[in-house]
């Protein structure tokens, strides 16, 4: 959650607090559809913010691991292959499919370095007798495969913490949208059912304050440069 949606949940819970602890001053209100629509929108802002905090920090480490899958891929196994293929194939008229083995740069996409090693190992296969006489490991396409498969599994879990959050972001929106009608009509309602009690009325309006700027309160820092 950015600053300022933060500040309107907070906002949002207070106003559950003085509504709680003011039953008896504020009556019926409480059992009001608008009091329900109230505590469902808080319950929905609280699990999205979970939500994107959790798709937030599970995303990272998809990138993360994701960064040292890509250095595996690229420098253990496609750059052996490429050596190999250009000191043993290059220029052999009955090779054709010799860019297939060219080292990918470090800073091709992930779809391109998916497709770069599926290309490759593909092309290994027509020549894996030369690669296993330099005593390559008789398994090395198999794990060329792996490793690439690897990059595309760790990219696409990436890819679905990403739109995990994008979800949350927008359920976000959507409630504090709701937020805006349900404290209007609340308003209306306490207004008239705390008339005349000018305290309530007050700490009323003081719930649904929505502080959106950080730092310490005006109030509180003349209080301590008075002090």
């Amino acid at each position: 959650m950015q600053y300022s949606q933060r500040a309107r949940l907070r906002a949002l819970l207070r106003i559950q607090w003085f509504m709680n602890h003011n039953a008896q001053e504020i009556g019926t209100v409480n059992q009001s559809r608008v009091r329900r629509v109230l505590d469902a929108v808080v319950a929905a802002l609280e699990a999205y913010a979970k939500e994107q905090h959790l798709s937030a920090m599970e995303a990272a480490s998809k990138t993360e691991i994701k960064t040292l899958l890509r250095t595996e891929l690229r420098v253990l196994h496609m750059h052996q292959i490429t050596v190999i293929a250009q000191s043993r194939l290059d220029g052999v008229a009955d090779t054709p499919l010799m860019s297939k083995f060219r080292y990918p740069d470090r800073r091709v996409d992930d779809e391109g370095l998916v497709a770069a090693g599926q290309s490759m190992a593909d092309a290994a296969e027509l020549y894996e007798a030369v690669f296993l006489d330099e005593q390559l490991p008789s398994d090395f396409i198999g794990q060329l495969r792996a490793a690439t498969e690897k990059v595309r599994l760790t990219t696409a879990e990436r890819d679905g913490c990403r739109l995990r959050l994008r979800a949350a972001t927008e359920g976000v929106v959507t409630e504090l949208q709701r937020a805006k009608h349900v404290v209007r009509v609340l308003n209306t309602l306490l207004v008239r059912q705390l008339r005349g009690n000018v305290e309530l009325l007050s700490a009323w309006s003081m719930a649904k304050r929505v502080r959106a700027k950080p730092g310490v309160a005006r109030g509180a820092e003349d209080a301590a440069t008075a002090a």
